[in-house]
């Protein structure tokens, strides 16, 4: 039989019926062809399977998020553009095959095994806020949403992660911060200059008050006895 048009026959016939052919010759007793055997293998949930990984796989490289994942050893095992590209951090020859720590601070590496420890426990997470590290060693601000990866007997063999850039909002919310305290400074601040001008206030008050008095003690003996005063007056005039 010829072999190039049994494989161009077999191609057809995964194309068209989602099985794969294995055509075989059936030959007599005395060698010669009498006929043939197609044995055909039903692959459309392969296919189906192919598809769907090839659609996952356009929609996670497509992805402007950084999607990483990584096996229990730390080793990274995918990577996709986003990482490069809207993260900035490496691109993926840089980065798969190595470990983790490439890209994470430190003083954050404590963090993998906790993540990791989560998992296990069946928990998911989400939005754990963090730093790592660009490829020319500046910090990035990142929110992470981290899912266990398992095999079929739904044992855990690695971790994904999906990182968004949170950068700018973290900027923004230290900003805030800062004139937030800023603000209380000042605010602290007036709050003790109006205190020392009130008591300075309460001081020239108790001055005055004071001055009053004196020029009370100081006028009331002459008011006291109007009498004397004319008597005085009379015998001044009588002279």
């Amino acid at each position: 039989m010829d072999g190039g048009r049994d494989h161009r026959r077999a191609a057809r016939w995964q194309a068209f019926f989602g099985a794969v052919a294995y055509p075989r010759p059936l030959r007599d007793a005395e060698g010669r062809i009498v006929g043939g055997v197609n044995l055909l293998m039903d692959i459309t949930e392969r296919k189906q399977a192919e598809a769907a990984s090839a659609l996952l796989a356009a929609i996670v490289d497509s992805s402007d998020d950084a999607i990483v994942s990584k096996n229990l050893d730390g080793i990274i095992t995918s990577w996709n553009k986003g990482a490069e590209t809207y993260v900035r951090i490496h691109n993926p020859a840089q980065a798969v095959g190595e470990h983790i720590f490439m890209i994470t601070p430190e003083d954050r590496r404590g963090e993998e095994a906790q993540i990791l420890q989560r998992l296990r426990q069946g928990d998911r997470v989400d939005h754990f806020e963090t730093q790592r590290l660009r490829k020319d060693g500046t910090l990035i601000d990142l929110s992470l949403t981290i899912s266990p990866v398992k095999d079929r007997a739904g044992r855990i063999t690695g971790v994904s992660k999906i990182a968004r850039d949170i950068t700018a909002s973290k900027r923004i919310e230290r900003a805030l911060r800062q004139s937030e305290e800023e603000l209380r400074t000042l605010t602290d601040s007036l709050e003790i200059q109006v205190q020392a001008r009130t008591m300075q206030l309460k001081r020239s008050n108790s001055d005055i008050l004071e001055q009053a008095r004196t020029a009370q003690r100081t006028i009331k003996p002459s008011a006291e006895n109007p009498g004397r005063r004319k008597a005085t007056y009379r015998a001044r005039v009588a002279r």
